[in-house]
């Protein structure tokens, strides 16, 4: 046998092997089916966002984990719930009743249009066409997983550093109603700007009126405004803006107790103007703070609301935790209060005058 003949014959499973591993390495389109991902398996959590623009693709590696990668699935920004038509919450019972088959119900957003991936053992290429939030679960061959959470063109609303939470799987919202919608106008850094630009255009997409301020007075302001153009009748207000506990940032002013005013001494300057205010900003209803927000807010105007969960905004919608509802606190005005008063003397006098 010639000698050049038995040398390739020598080095043919090396080459082999070579071209074999090559072709192992190329990166598979991910179907519908094997992108699914329950919302089950979403836990409440902490999460810090990757911020990513409607188009890009984002290189998922499996140093994350440690090991070669098995599987990549996506949970898309979910539709409000069809059997909760006033706000669209869901129950975990309704989350964990979400399956591939009657996901199209469901979820917001398709895969393979709207989001779809490429898997090999070394990373997973998700590009995310529609914009709003992603969870993104990698799993590798030994059964480890981990969890990522994407922003696609959305921006959440927090007065501070992310992380903020805890949330879960997400859901898009009715873009809430108001007679005036005041608007924070200037923030400290372009994710923050966005938020708040990203507000000033869903509600302005939804034929709102948006107001935007940078400043206590001028929200008071534009409130009256609103109240004059309405015939001095009262309005209702959403005011718009970087949220924590308690608390609401409007430009470089902070709107709650131990800030540049207090929630009771703001109640007090836009009363005569207001039968109705949200506070539409990440988790200023939470807790005990946010509790006491409210009430102050609500104190003779009537009706206060927020949410306690991180509000999430594109420029065309709203969205936040598939679970959470609006908090609400009413307080009867003074002159109601009177008539029950009044109401409750009558029948005592009645039921007295009967036992006579």
């Amino acid at each position: 046998m010639h000698r050049s003949l038995r040398r390739f014959r020598a080095v043919l499973p090396v080459m082999l092997a070579f071209v074999l591993s090559g072709w192992s390495l190329q990166a598979s389109p991910v179907s519908a089916s094997n992108l699914f991902l329950s919302p089950t398996l979403v836990p409440t959590a902490f999460y810090t966002p990757i911020l990513l623009n409607a188009g890009a693709t984002y290189v998922f590696q499996s140093s994350l984990l440690g090991a070669d990668l098995s599987g990549v699935q996506v949970l898309p920004l979910l539709k409000p719930n069809p059997a909760a038509p006033v706000e669209g919450q869901y129950t975990l019972a309704e989350l964990a009743a979400i399956t591939f088959a009657n996901s199209d119900t469901y979820f917001d957003r398709v895969a393979g249009t709207d989001y779809l991936a490429d898997l090999d053992p070394t990373d997973a290429e998700v590009t995310f066409n529609g914009d709003g939030s992603y969870f993104v679960r990698l799993t590798d061959v030994n059964g480890n997983s981990v969890l990522s959470y994407v922003q696609v063109d959305d921006q959440w609303i927090p007065d501070g550093a992310a992380p903020v939470g805890p949330s879960g799987p997400e859901r898009r919202i009715a873009t809430p109603k108001a007679d005036v919608n005041v608007v924070s106008k200037t923030e400290s850094t372009p994710e923050k700007q966005k938020a708040v630009d990203n507000a000033a255009a869903a509600l302005a997409a939804d034929g709102q009126t948006v107001v935007r301020a940078d400043s206590v007075d001028a929200v008071v302001a534009a409130i009256k405004a609103a109240y004059d153009a309405n015939g001095k009748k009262k309005v209702t207000v959403s005011l718009v803006g970087h949220g924590a506990p308690g608390r609401i940032k409007i430009g470089g002013e902070r709107i709650g107790d131990g800030f540049t005013i207090s929630v009771a001494d703001f109640q007090k300057k836009i009363d005569p103007y207001v039968s109705y205010i949200r506070v539409l900003a990440c988790e200023a209803a939470q807790g005990a703070a946010g509790s006491k927000m409210l009430s102050d807010l609500a104190k003779s105007i009537g009706a206060a609301s927020g949410y306690t969960v991180p509000v999430t905004v594109t420029p065309t919608y709203f969205n936040l935790d598939a679970k959470a509802t609006l908090s609400l606190t009413e307080v009867p005005e003074p002159a109601t209060l009177l008539l029950v008063a009044a109401g409750l003397v009558l029948i005592s006098r009645r039921r007295n005058w009967r036992a006579n």
